[in-house]
C-alpha cells in the first residue's frame, strides 16, 4: 500500500510554526518623546463567552488597523515611501485617526501623533507614521 495515500487522511499542523507580523499601534502626545502602545487585548470572563461588546469593539478596531495597512500598500512607491496626501484621503486612515483620538480622549488631532508598526520576533518595521502636525480634514 502506498504511504503517500495514507498521509492525506491525517492533517498537517505545521502552518502554526510560521508566525507572521503582529500589527502594533503607538501614539504620543505632541511635546512628549515616549510612544505609548494602544492595546487590543480583552479581559476574559465567563460572561464574555456569551455577551462581549468590548471584545467586539476591540476586534473591529484591530480589523480597521489591518484594513489601513492593506490600503497603504497600494500607495507605496518604488523607493518604499508612502505619499501622505494620498494616505490622508483614505477612509481607513480617518478611522484609525478617530480610533486614536477616542482612545486618548483628545478633541484636537493636533495634540497627537500615531504610527503603525509591524513586528515579528526582534524585527520591527514602521509601516506608517503620521505627521507631527495632524491634518485638518
Amino acid at each position: 500500500m502506498n504511504l503517500e495515500l495514507i498521509r492525506v487522511i491525517f492533517p498537517r499542523w505545521n502552518f502554526f510554526d510560521r508566525i507572521g507580523y503582529q500589527l502594533l499601534l503607538e501614539v504620543k502626545r505632541i511635546g512628549n518623546q515616549d510612544w505609548l502602545p494602544i492595546t487590543f487585548k480583552d479581559s476574559r470572563t465567563l460572561l464574555s463567552l456569551f455577551i462581549n461588546p468590548e471584545g467586539t469593539r476591540l476586534h473591529a478596531e484591530m480589523t480597521t488597523l489591518e484594513n489601513f495597512v492593506q490600503d497603504i500598500q497600494k500607495f507605496v512607491d518604488a523607493k518604499g515611501e508612502v505619499d501622505p496626501i494620498k494616505v490622508k484621503s483614505l477612509t481607513s486612515y480617518r478611522m484609525v485617526r478617530s480610533l486614536v483620538l477616542n482612545r486618548l480622549m483628545v478633541n484636537s488631532e493636533k495634540e497627537v501623533q500615531f504610527r503603525v508598526l509591524a513586528k515579528a520576533g526582534d524585527e520591527t518595521i514602521v509601516i506608517y507614521s503620521s505627521e507631527t502636525k495632524a491634518d485638518a480634514v
